[in-house]
């Protein structure tokens, strides 16, 4: 499914991973089992927010499809705990911008 309207408010949330603020992208999974194919993006609500590059520093939506965050085989649950912070952050808009290693599904790696 696609939507710009949620692809846009998750854009507006500090980045998942380090906690950034004011530099996320809705970043897409690479998963297989998730929708991913060759020329498909997976569904959009499955998207969570990644900081972009900035001059001289490496993203960490950058650093994620360069598979440079994780494992392999602990991609797929790092992701579903950032999906899951994703959502309750959009529900609830204040608890998403206190930052902080748990509030953002508790993996800062």
């Amino acid at each position: 499914m696609r939507s710009k309207a949620y692809r846009r408010r998750v854009a507006e949330l500090p980045c998942a991973r380090c906690g950034l603020e004011g530099h996320s992208q809705a970043a897409h999974p690479n998963s297989l089992a998730l929708g991913k194919g060759i020329g498909l993006k997976a569904d959009d609500f499955q998207c969570v927010p990644l900081c972009a590059d900035l001059p001289g520093v490496l993203g960490c939506h950058s650093a994620w499809d360069r598979h440079m965050v994780a494992p392999k085989h602990e991609r797929s649950g790092i992701w579903a705990r950032w999906v899951s912070w994703t959502r309750a952050a959009l529900l609830n808009e204040e608890g998403a911008h206190r930052g902080g290693e748990a509030e953002r599904g508790g993996v800062n790696v």
